[in-house]
C-alpha cells in the first residue's frame, strides 16, 4: 500500500520541482502575463481612484487649427491659462520642449508656466563604440526654471507590454500622485475614471465641454494620434491589447500610473515561490485522490 502510494508523491514532487526549475528560469513568464492580462481586465473599478482629464492633441485638433508640428508655443501658454482658469489642480504636460522655439513663443510658455505645471523629460540611450550612452532630454532652461519636471520614461516587460510603474520618484505619475511605486508595482487600468477631450475643446472650456469638468482635477496632456503613421512610437501595448483593445497612447498610461499611485490601488505580483508552492499542493492534493 505504501509502495503504491508512494509513486503518485514522487510524480507530485517532480511536478512541483518542473514547475519550480520552469519558474526560476523564466520559461514561465510568457504564459503568466497572457493569464494575467485576461484577468486584470476583469477586476472591478477602485471608488477612490481619482478621475482624471486627458487633453489629447489628436487628430480633430489638427483639423480644427489647421497647423503643422510643432504648434506656437503661445498655444500651449493658452492651453495651460484655460485649464488652471477652469479650476484645474495641477497640469502634466507629455511633450518635451527641447528645443528653443522663437523667443516670443518661448517667453509667453515660460510666462504660463508655474508649479502647477510638471513638464516632461525623457532619458534616451545611444549604442557608441565605447558602449552605450545615456543621455537625459529635457525641456529648454527657461521652462524648467519655470515649472516642475518629472520623467516621462514607462518600463517595457519583456514582450514589449506596458504594466508596471515607473519606482522612479520623479516620474510623471509619480510627481502628480506625490509619492513613488513599491518595488514591482503595476498599473490598475480602469478607464471609466479617465475622460478625453480634444486640445482644442480645451481651449475654449466654457463654450465646448460641460461645466467643472476640470475643476480639481488633475489633467494631463500629450498627442493621442490615429491618423499620422509617425506616431506610432507613442502608442503602446497593454493589458487589454489582448483582448482586442488595441495600443495605448503614452500620455493615457500615465494617467492610469498616476490614478493607480494616487489611490495606493497598484496591483502586485506574488512571490516567486507560490507557483511552485502551489503545484506541490495540487499535485499532493490529487495524488491524495
Amino acid at each position: 500500500m505504501a509502495a503504491r502510494l508512494g509513486v503518485p508523491v514522487l510524480v507530485a514532487l517532480a511536478a512541483a520541482g518542473l514547475t519550480a526549475l520552469l519558474s526560476v528560469t523564466g520559461m514561465l513568464t510568457a504564459v503568466d502575463e497572457a493569464f494575467y492580462d485576461r484577468l486584470s481586465t476583469r477586476l472591478p473599478p477602485v471608488e477612490a481612484m481619482p478621475e482624471t482629464v486627458v487633453v489629447a492633441i489628436d487628430d480633430p485638433t489638427f483639423a480644427e487649427l489647421g497647423l503643422a508640428w510643432p504648434w506656437p508655443r503661445e498655444l500651449h501658454a493658452q492651453l495651460i491659462e484655460a485649464l488652471r482658469a477652469a479650476g484645474a489642480r495641477q497640469i502634466g504636460y507629455d511633450v518635451v520642449f527641447a528645443d528653443p522655439g522663437p523667443p516670443a513663443g518661448d517667453a509667453a510658455l515660460a510666462t504660463a508656466l508655474d508649479q502647477d505645471v510638471i513638464l516632461a523629460r525623457y532619458t534616451t540611450h545611444s549604442e557608441t563604440p565605447q558602449g552605450i550612452m545615456q543621455m537625459s532630454v529635457a525641456p529648454i532652461r527657461p521652462l524648467a526654471q519655470s515649472a516642475r519636471v518629472a520623467s516621462v520614461d514607462v518600463p517595457v516587460d519583456p514582450d514589449g507590454a506596458i504594466r508596471r510603474i515607473n519606482r522612479d520618484p520623479e516620474a510623471m505619475a509619480a510627481v502628480l500622485a506625490g509619492r513613488a511605486a513599491p518595488p514591482r508595482a503595476r498599473i490598475r487600468f480602469d478607464p471609466s475614471g479617465v475622460q478625453v477631450v480634444s486640445f482644442y475643446q480645451a481651449l475654449d472650456p466654457a463654450g465646448m465641454l460641460p461645466p467643472g469638468l476640470f475643476r480639481d482635477k488633475t489633467v494631463l496632456v500629450g498627442v493621442i494620434l490615429v491618423a499620422a503613421p509617425g506616431t506610432a512610437a507613442e502608442m503602446f501595448r497593454v493589458p487589454a491589447t489582448a483582448s482586442g483593445a488595441g495600443f495605448m497612447a503614452g500620455v493615457l498610461i500615465h494617467a492610469h500610473a498616476y490614478r493607480t499611485l494616487a489611490a495606493r490601488a497598484w496591483i502586485l505580483p506574488v512571490h516567486g515561490l507560490v507557483p511552485p508552492l502551489m503545484a506541490l499542493a495540487l499535485a499532493l492534493v490529487v495524488a491524495a485522490l
